[in-house]
């Protein structure tokens, strides 16, 4: 997983659930301590971990904190990765692209 992701779930984690939200969520994965930098990668397993433990702590779902999550994350994206887009591309597209794009540079 992108250190990119992990670093706007702690953002996410503490704007939407209020401070503290993150250390709660690594206390709960067994993750106390993890720093996530935005220019690396861990594993996977630590993003799925910490995406169930947000979904018992807020009796939501899993599906329903990936699309909220999805929702938060677009702005910081775009800032960062938008340049590479297409203006004429539909959200379609830009799925299709994203391997060839915004992958290639991350």
């Amino acid at each position: 997983m992108h250190g990119m992701i992990l670093a706007e779930l702690q953002n996410y984690a503490n704007t939407r659930h209020g401070p503290g939200a993150w250390t709660t969520l690594l206390q709960k994965t067994n993750l106390t301590g993890r720093v996530y930098l935005a220019n690396l990668d861990y594993p996977d397993a630590d993003a799925i971990s910490l995406m169930m433990a947000a979904s018992s702590m807020t009796g939501l779902p899993v599906s329903a904190v990936l699309e909220d999550f999805g929702q938060f994350i677009v702005p910081a994206l775009m800032a960062t990765y938008g340049h590479l887009l297409q203006p004429q591309w539909t959200a379609l597209d830009v799925i299709e692209n994203t391997e060839a794009t915004v992958h290639s540079v991350v």
